[in-house]
């Protein structure tokens, strides 16, 4: 199955300068740094595909007794981006990898 959305694991920094209506700056803050994190839409599992696997990893983390571990990051089970992880997730995944015709996309957040 191909991959749907992967979002890349890269480090930004970002300033900000304060400029009044007279061009006057009170100069650039210092550097503050985010970082988006690699995932793949669907990847539950982490092992870079979307398939069954990641399917029954929802169900485990989801339904297993004890329960089976969350996805890391969580974003990457959010398959239909509601915010949550849950049933309607693992459904979206099989009508993705098994439905006539499949769901062409995942919209992970």
């Amino acid at each position: 199955m191909p991959v749907d959305r992967v979002y890349p694991d890269s480090v930004y920094f970002w300033h900000v300068e304060a400029v009044n209506s007279h061009d006057e700056s009170n100069g650039f803050t210092d550097a503050h740094e985010f970082t988006y994190a690699v995932f793949v839409c669907g990847d539950a599992s982490g092992d870079g595909n979307v398939n069954l696997l990641d399917i029954l990893y929802l169900i485990d983390h989801l339904y297993g007794d004890p329960l089976g571990p969350a996805p890391d990051p969580e974003a990457s089970g959010d398959v239909n981006a509601d915010g949550d992880v849950n049933l309607l997730d693992v459904l979206q995944l099989i009508d993705h990898l098994y439905g006539e015709p499949p769901v062409s996309e995942l919209t992970c957040p």
